[in-house]
């Protein structure tokens, strides 16, 4: 297979999205579906559904959806605090 149509892992979707310089100085980015899913390591499915539900903000351009990178950061950082929560919970 060529390289440049190489499947790229998850880890190198992760990589790429905490190098790309819109993430940390305020630009507007986007991401795509299949971008979302790799960096949570899971399914599309799974981040349509978290649209749909309205749990995850998305913008559609047409028949493309698009998870703006400030709505992904917050949604982050609402699973960190869950996970933070339910920890404390146990103890």
């Amino acid at each position: 297979m060529h390289p440049r149509h190489a499947i790229p892992t998850a880890a190198a979707h992760h990589s790429a999205m905490t190098r790309r310089p819109g993430l940390h100085h305020g630009d507007t980015l986007y991401y795509r579906v299949a971008e979302v899913a790799a960096y949570f390591a899971v399914s599309p499915r799974t981040i349509y559904r978290l649209i749909e539900e309205g749990v995850l903000p998305a913008v559609r351009i047409k028949r493309c959806v698009r998870v703006p990178a400030p709505a992904l950061a917050r949604y982050e950082t609402h699973l960190h605090a869950e996970e933070l929560g339910s920890a404390s919970e146990a103890v």
